[in-house]
């Protein structure tokens, strides 16, 4: 299964779950607490349900 990065919205949800002190910006500069935002996000695109085809393929749903 082909992995995508997450996008800016989840990495901030992310970053906000994990309730981290510093900024998001302070927060992805430093390696640590990038790698640490970075696989919260994936797992929360994970547990919706992310697509990775359909987000590659910049498919939107018709509702």
């Amino acid at each position: 299964m082909q992995s995508i990065d997450p996008d800016r919205l989840t990495l901030e949800i992310a970053h906000s779950r994990l309730k981290i002190v510093k900024s998001f910006g302070d927060a992805m500069r430093d390696p640590t607490y990038k790698k640490l935002i970075e696989t919260r996000a994936k797992a929360l695109m994970k547990k919706r349900g992310f697509d990775s085809k359909k987000f590659q393929a910049n498919d939107k749903d018709q509702s």
